[in-house]
Formats: C-alpha cells, structure tokens, sequence
C-alpha cells in the first residue's frame, strides 16, 4: 500500500488519511473506554523507491499521550474490533490484497505499575495467501469468536468459497460485564 495515495480503513468507522509519512490515527477506545488503540507510520522506512508502506498498531491506557505497547506491524494495513468488553482486541491484518488473518489479544493493566499487558490468545488458521479471515462476531457465553472465511481465485477456474466458524478464546466464558 502506497501511503501517499490511498484511504486507510481502521476499524470502528474511522477513516484515516496516509498521506505522508508520521501520520497516526484517532484513537479507538475500547469498549468500557479505559483503553485505546491508534495505528501510525511513525518510524517506517522508505523502500528503495522512496515510497512508504504499512502500519504499526499501539494500545495504550485511554488519554494517555504515549504511544504506547506495540502490538503489531505489517507491510499494508489492519482492521481492529474491540471485543464486547475491553480486555479483547481483535485484529484484522490485510498483510497482502488477497490475504488477512485475525488475531485476538488479551489486554491488561498492571496494577501496581499500571503498565499494559497484553497475550495473543487466539490466531486464525492457514493464514495464507488468498484467505480472508474476518471478525463476524462475539460469542460471550461460549467464549468463542465467530469469523468469516473466504477464498476468491482457485486454481483451475474452481471459483471462490466462502463459509463462517466459531473459534474457542481462552480457557474461561466472556462474562457479560468487564
């Protein structure tokens, strides 16, 4: 993705301009509002045509003017979704056109430091080239996550697919309030 030229879509709505290195984006707030996440292309380095790519995604205590913990980077852009309550944050990473896998964090605070943790608790399978994985919902009760799969150019002229598949995420329910 050229950063001088194109829309960057990050989650929740919010439209973000690339249109030079440095930019960021306004910052998301998670779902009780006691964190947040904002991408940017601060310190991204130019290709050997002098051209920007990708993004890097930071989650940080809401109000805060760190950047904050780096959760992930990639070559082009992400998506992210706030799980029902704050300590989830799901990622859709477009790391190519035809490709883009999910990935859920758990997120925390220390409580005596009040630093942020954070643990991948959940990785979309096959993550390879041609599967789009997208985040299609939460399922507190069963702890899962409900994503959506689809594959558009198979070999030999097959054509496409396209299905849905609930995911387990850690080992205890989503309660209903944080």
């Amino acid at each position: 993705m050229k950063l001088g030229c194109c829309l960057i879509y990050f989650a929740a709505t919010t439209l973000v301009w690339a249109g030079t290195p440095g930019w960021t984006s306004k910052p998301i707030p998670s779902s009780d509002g006691h964190f947040e996440a904002h991408s940017t292309s601060e310190d991204l380095t130019p290709d050997a045509h002098g051209e920007y790519y990708g993004e890097k995604l930071y989650v940080r205590v809401r109000g805060s003017k760190e950047n904050g913990v780096l959760l992930r980077e990639n070559s082009r852009y992400m998506e992210i979704q706030w799980g029902p309550q704050s300590h989830l944050l799901g990622i859709e990473d477009h790391w190519d056109g035809h490709s883009c896998g999910v990935y859920v964090y758990a997120i925390s605070t220390e409580v005596r430091s009040g630093h942020i943790q954070y643990k991948l608790v959940f990785e979309s399978p096959h993550n390879e080239y041609d599967r789009i994985w997208i985040i299609e919902g939460w399922d507190m009760p069963h702890h899962t996550i409900r994503l959506k799969c689809e594959g558009r150019y198979q070999p030999e002229g097959r054509g496409g697919y396209e299905f849905e598949k609930s995911f387990p995420i850690g080992t205890r329910a989503l309660s209903e309030k944080p």
